[in-house]
């Protein structure tokens, strides 16, 4: 088993990763777009809960962390409260996560915007 980080192991071909509570890190750090990168095209992709993924389907995790990560922000640097940046950041793009209508707006805005609020 070869490390590749802290976080993030290669088992054969598939990769198994964690990632840190914090939801920024998700989006920029531990789980990057640098990391998925160096995944070869046919990796399977172990995530700490739900089923094996491939890298398109990690591909658009990291695209939408991000994405909440700077629509936050923006909320945040034009000084909404929590409830204004939950009814803001609506992102219907990325609706077709099965448990989107209730993570979104009950869990990863909110914690994004606790996180993004204490720097």
């Amino acid at each position: 088993m070869k490390a590749l980080s802290s976080s993030t192991k290669a088992v054969g071909s598939s990769i198994a990763c964690t990632v840190n509570n914090r939801h920024r890190d998700a989006a920029v750090g531990s789980v990057s777009r640098a990391k998925l990168e160096f995944l070869p095209p046919d990796a399977e992709v172990v995530p700490g809960h739900g089923i094996p993924i491939d890298r398109e389907d990690l591909r658009w995790h990291i695209d939408y962390l991000a994405e909440v990560q700077k629509q936050v922000q923006a909320a945040i640097d034009q000084k909404l409260t929590l409830e204004q940046t939950v009814a803001r950041v609506k992102m219907p793009e990325y609706r077709g996560y099965v448990l989107f209508d209730w993570v979104h707006p009950s869990l990863n805005v909110p914690a994004a915007y606790k996180d993004l609020s204490s720097n």
